[in-house]
């Protein structure tokens, strides 16, 4: 009877783990750090595990990347990349990498980038970037230098089209997160922009419509961006998310 009893301890002891191990993993990646430390200190306040990509050669980049670190956080180099039809940002846009520039211009600009935010950095992903991702040579060259670097890449996924509710469309064969596999670099993709509405309803929204997105696909990143309505709508969702199963997640545990 003891050996009976301590095989079906034994046995609920695992299953348990198992389904622990099994939660679907949901990263939030929060873009545009950097200008602000005043708002950027609440999104490092939360209890869930937060991921934040910082854009290099702002006031606060420096700093920004530093209090992340003391946190204990997961931080990205969010690299500025050319867009389509939007020339005035791309040419007002500090470091930006455009289609046009060599393959030594695009190694040069990717290392003042890497030393702006911080010379560890271990990965990044695009910030903008509908036109030079779209460039298959381009990127290839841009993520062969990155992965000399040993960084990870984390595709943002901006070249698809945004419906409303952020939800973009899965990697095609084209595209630089194929590309990165291709070089056999670390990489993950995003899957949801969460606050396209500054709305905190429709943040909160898209926070939970990603439940089920996880559920479906057993990990994903999701995107939002350094403001105080995101944080706020993560902070008033956070627990109903955690309540249906889920698992908040460093990125660097999607790789």
């Amino acid at each position: 009877m003891v050996k009976i009893l301590s095989f079906m301890l034994l046995l609920f002891q695992t299953l348990s783990l198992f389904s622990q191990s099994e939660k679907p993993k949901i990263a939030i990646l929060i873009d545009d750090v950097g200008n602000s430390l005043q708002v950027l200190e609440p999104f490092l306040a939360s209890s869930i595990k937060l991921n934040f990509a910082v854009l290099p050669f702002l006031a606060q980049t420096q700093k920004c990347s530093e209090l992340i670190q003391t946190s204990g956080s997961v931080f990205i180099l969010h690299m500025p990349m050319e867009s389509k039809g939007y020339e005035e940002i791309n040419k007002r846009t500090k470091g930006l990498l455009f289609e046009t520039m060599s393959d030594d211009e695009l190694k040069l600009n990717l290392e003042k980038a890497i030393n702006s935010v911080g010379s560890n950095v271990q990965g990044f992903n695009n910030h903008m970037g509908s036109k030079f991702t779209s460039n298959q040579q381009k990127m290839r060259e841009l993520l062969t230098h990155a992965k000399q670097k040993k960084l990870f890449f984390i595709d943002s996924n901006t070249y698809t089209k945004t419906p409303e509710n952020g939800m973009v469309e899965n990697p095609s064969q084209a595209s630089s997160y194929k590309i990165a596999q291709e070089l056999e670099m670390k990489t993950f993709y995003n899957s949801l922009f969460i606050d396209n509405s500054n709305e905190i309803k429709d943040i909160e929204k898209a926070l939970l419509s990603s439940v089920s997105l996880a559920k479906e696909k057993g990990k994903i990143l999701i995107i939002g961006h350094c403001r105080e309505n995101t944080i706020k709508a993560i902070q008033n969702v956070k627990k109903q998310m955690l309540e249906q199963g889920i698992e908040f997640v460093y990125l660097t545990e999607l790789l």
